[in-house]
């Protein structure tokens, strides 16, 4: 059995392929969702990653079909609230307004999508201003940050008392 190498493209041109921004694709190899490697100064990213990364494009397929909020819910199991807040931020477009709304249901996939992939947590930010999936610009930075929060209230949480 011949071992297969993997194939790595610029980062340019796997942006373009994916349709997103190098910006948002470097932020993706920042914290650690994709793998690349520099070749001779050049960033490169590996051919098989580019399936796993989550694009609108991947949801085309479902343009113009409508869904309403209620079915979304019971769809993707998320929280009314947590759709209206896409809703008006613009990551979901509007087909029908008023009584039992309905959305795009491509936009209501790729939203759903991102969210489970960013791990589905209430309070955590999952998309940019662009409506992309957020990529934290100091993991590391963060990590630190939380691990120093964890030693600060770690006592107070075991029921201790750090109080004199």
């Amino acid at each position: 059995m011949a071992l297969q190498l993997e194939q790595y493209i610029p980062l340019l041109q796997a942006a373009k392929r994916l349709k997103i921004s190098s910006a948002s694709l470097q932020g993706l190899i920042d914290s650690g969702n994709i793998k690349a490697v520099k070749l001779n100064g050049t960033v490169a990213v590996a051919e098989s990653e580019l399936d796993q990364v989550i694009t609108r494009e991947k949801f085309e397929h479902l343009r113009g079909h409508p869904i309403s909020i209620s079915d979304a819910v019971d769809k993707y199991h998320l929280k009314t609230q947590t759709i209206r807040n896409w809703v008006k931020r613009g990551y979901i477009r509007v087909l029908k307004e008023g009584y039992r709304m309905e959305m795009d249901l491509a936009d209501m996939a790729y939203c759903a999508a991102v969210y489970e992939s960013q791990g589905g947590t209430q309070g955590k930010r999952i998309f940019d201003d662009l409506g992309q999936p957020y990529q934290m610009k100091h993991t590391e930075w963060a990590t630190y940050q939380r691990e120093r929060r964890k030693k600060k209230t770690g006592p107070l949480l075991s029921g201790h008392s750090t109080v004199k």
